[in-house]
């Protein structure tokens, strides 16, 4: 494992651990699927998605057979259990099961692609209120450079991210500046 591939890894676990315990729990990790729903309370279907995403990525970065709402991740078994299954055709599908699901949750005007707006209102909704940060992110993952963001483009990004460990990638920064290992 690289050390800029580890700091990566913890760059999003320290994110997504909300009161900086370093702890998170399955449940806080179940309001960050329902905040994801919000904006589309009346849709069901994209409702069931977003929590089978969330519960299968719980169970990769967890290492566990089965979801116990009880369970606590700690930021040494998500790095462990992430680097265990890199290279897991299976993880890097569920990584972009959860981009689609996540760009259909921030991309509020409905038309396909993201504009710089929706992005850093979302990025400030997940705890990274630096505007500048995302307008260079946006920027970077806007490789067409037409003013938007595809799908197509936030997948690229968010799978380099995850699985991508060479220190000369743009998409490093994608979630803020990265944790010290």
């Amino acid at each position: 494992m690289s050390v800029i591939w580890h700091r990566k890894i913890s760059t999003i676990f320290r994110l997504l651990d909300f009161d900086h315990d370093g702890i998170i729990a399955k449940e806080d990790f179940d309001r960050m699927a329902e905040g994801l729903w919000a904006q589309r309370k009346n849709d069901p279907a994209f409702q069931e998605e977003v929590r089978r995403i969330f519960d299968e990525l719980w169970l990769r970065q967890t290492g566990s057979t089965k979801t116990n709402v009880n369970e606590l991740m700690t930021e040494a078994v998500m790095v462990d259990n992430l680097l265990k299954q890199k290279n897991d055709p299976k993880l890097k599908a569920t990584f972009r099961d959860f981009c689609v699901v996540f760009f259909a949750s921030i991309e509020t005007r409905r038309e396909g692609y993201l504009q710089r707006e929706e992005y850093r209102k979302a990025l400030g909704n997940f705890g990274l209120p630096d505007a500048r940060l995302a307008d260079h992110i946006f920027k970077v993952t806007d490789v067409n450079h037409d003013g938007e963001m595809s799908l197509d483009e936030a997948t690229r990004a968010l799978v380099e991210f995850m699985f991508y460990e060479g220190e000369d990638s743009p998409y490093n920064c994608l979630w803020g500046f990265l944790a010290e290992a």
